[in-house]
């Protein structure tokens, strides 16, 4: 991925809010918990990723997965085949 679309994420993220994911939630029809929101902030701000480096994402969706319910893992999985792959 082009570096400067990559900053243009990364920087994106590092603004969100967990209101911002709780209403991305809403959009693809899975509610998010305002505490599952801070935690899936927290990891994609603290953990290192880089959308070169398929392992490192596999390694924060891992994560991201064990700290939200089912529901919400399943929206993180569809996007991350989405998007990413």
């Amino acid at each position: 991925m082009n570096p400067f679309f990559q900053q243009v994420v990364k920087q994106h993220i590092a603004q969100m809010t967990p209101q911002d994911v709780m209403a991305y939630g809403q959009q693809y029809g899975v509610t998010v918990s305002r505490e599952e929101a801070v935690k899936l902030l927290t990891l994609v701000k603290t953990e290192p990723w880089d959308f070169n480096d398929k392992q490192s994402l596999h390694a924060v969706l891992h994560k991201a997965k064990s700290n939200v319910s089912p529901a919400t893992g399943e929206l993180l999985e569809a996007l991350f085949a989405q998007y990413i792959q």
